[in-house]
């Protein structure tokens, strides 16, 4: 798989949303290395930047909020010590994470009226801050919460591109179409006249995960589809997306989606 950023896309969408909200946005790579940036710091992240050690905290803060949402892979968020809001997100596309994105540089209701670390500094400096803490954006948690959702659904949807290897996009397709068929790694390396390490690392190098992981996530998906869509009985969903054995269909089920089929079922009528 191979990822194509357009970065003319990526600085409009982040220089546009910048311009609206005034939060300060970073889209970054899958290696973490940046790609985009909106507009230079916020006054006071400014001038705590003049100094090396507040400069350098502040990197080290950015790298700690990514590392925790590279493992997490979901919205990692803080309140910085100068009393600012950061997050970072993992930016999705069709199951994969092709990037990064940090925010911040603002006030929510989490930050403190006044900021409550007071930096090494001359008094001047320490004037300069309290007034220009005042001034940094505030965004309500209601309008983080729309940015995070719209971010990865929309905006970006245009402006990344996942390039698949045909032949692994052949497999898919017939991953996909035949569901309810015997989707061993046996049965596939023989339907594609291919050894088990060629399929292995088909699936690692397109999809960054096991033939296994990504069957079963398929099987789900279309179950969690008949569930919504059909009255069908929950043994026969499971097989018709053939997994045979109810009790471990329910078990994967849950661990995939955090909820029994039955649960699941009720809460989405």
């Amino acid at each position: 798989m191979i990822i194509k950023y357009n970065i003319e896309k990526l600085e409009r969408i982040i220089t546009d949303i910048t311009t609206l909200t005034g939060i300060s946005i970073a889209v970054l790579d899958t290696e973490c290395k940046t790609l985009t940036r909106s507009a230079r710091s916020k006054e006071y992240c400014s001038l705590l930047q003049t100094m090396e050690i507040e400069k350098n905290y502040c990197m080290q803060c950015d790298m700690k909020i990514l590392n925790r949402c590279k493992v997490s892979k979901k919205l990692e968020s803080h309140i910085c010590r100068a009393g600012l809001y950061d997050s970072a997100m993992p930016i999705l596309k069709d199951g994969n994470v092709v990037g990064f994105v940090i925010m911040g540089q603002v006030r929510s209701s989490s930050s403190p009226a006044l900021p409550e670390y007071i930096p090494d500094a001359e008094e001047r400096i320490i004037k300069q801050l309290n007034k220009s803490y005042e001034k940094a954006p505030f965004i309500s948690e209601h309008q983080l919460e729309a940015l995070y959702d719209l971010l990865p659904r929309i905006l970006f949807d245009s402006a990344i591109e996942l390039v698949y290897d045909p032949f692994a996009i052949e497999i898919l397709k017939f991953i996909d179409e035949n569901l309810q068929s015997d989707l061993s790694i046996k049965q596939l390396c023989e339907r594609f006249y291919i050894s088990k390490n060629r399929l292995f690392k088909i699936f690692q190098s397109n999809l960054g995960c096991t033939v296994t992981v990504y069957v079963n996530e398929q099987r789900i998906k279309r179950a969690k589809e008949l569930l919504k869509n059909s009255s069908n009985s929950i043994v026969s969903i499971a097989e018709s997306v053939g997994i045979y054995n109810y009790t471990y269909f329910c078990k994967l089920f849950k661990k995939t989606c955090g909820v029994t089929p039955s649960e699941y079922r009720k809460s989405i009528t």
